[in-house]
């Protein structure tokens, strides 16, 4: 009955709401743990998870892996044009930890004998990544955290696909019967 309701009052299809509704946007707000794994570094960081609107809805934790050669780069480059990998945030990697410096942008006074993953902070969020390789070597340019931001869709909202796309057809059989060429056309 609410579910009737509920697609009377909207406009549209109910699948659609369904999915703007569970959309979550995860930006990267701090940094916790970084390491070596091959030609990539991971990172591990606390996200911001906002909904469509902007809403926060809290914090979680995500992992991905950048490849070292975007890290060491001349100019920084644009955060969509950073490809990471996303990872498991619990899973284990077989990889070598990286020392993590919160200093400011191009401090050489690393004391550890490996690479060191320096993070730029500002309003008190970090905001990029700045790759060293070992002592003496000179800082490359900064990599912005918001290339780690993640689009994806609440895991409570696929399991309710099937009775809302059942609801479509019955209330708004049109969008069913168009909706296949509005996907392999495009919008």
């Amino acid at each position: 009955m609410a579910l009737a309701l509920l697609a009377a009052v909207l406009p549209g299809c109910v699948s659609g709401h369904l999915l703007d509704a569970a959309r979550r946007r995860e930006r990267p707000i701090a940094v916790t743990a970084a390491a070596v794994d091959g030609d990539r570094l991971v990172v591990r960081y606390t996200a911001e998870v906002q909904n469509d609107a902007g809403d926060r809805l809290g914090t979680t934790d995500g992992a991905a892996a950048i490849p070292l050669a975007t890290l060491r780069a001349a100019q920084s480059p644009a955060a969509d044009a950073v490809s990471p990998s996303w990872l498991s945030p619990s899973g284990s990697v077989g990889a070598v930890p990286v020392t993590i410096e919160r200093a400011g942008h191009g401090g050489a006074g690393a004391t550890c004998a490996g690479p060191v993953l320096e993070v730029i902070a500002r309003d008190g969020r970090d905001t990029a990544l700045v790759w060293r390789d070992p002592p003496g070597a000179p800082a490359y340019a900064p990599v912005p955290l918001a290339a780690l931001t993640r689009s994806r869709t609440a895991p409570w909202a696929w399991p309710l696909m099937p009775p809302m796309l059942a609801v479509d057809a019955v209330l708004t059989p049109v969008l069913v019967i168009l909706a296949p060429s509005v996907m392999v056309l495009g919008e």
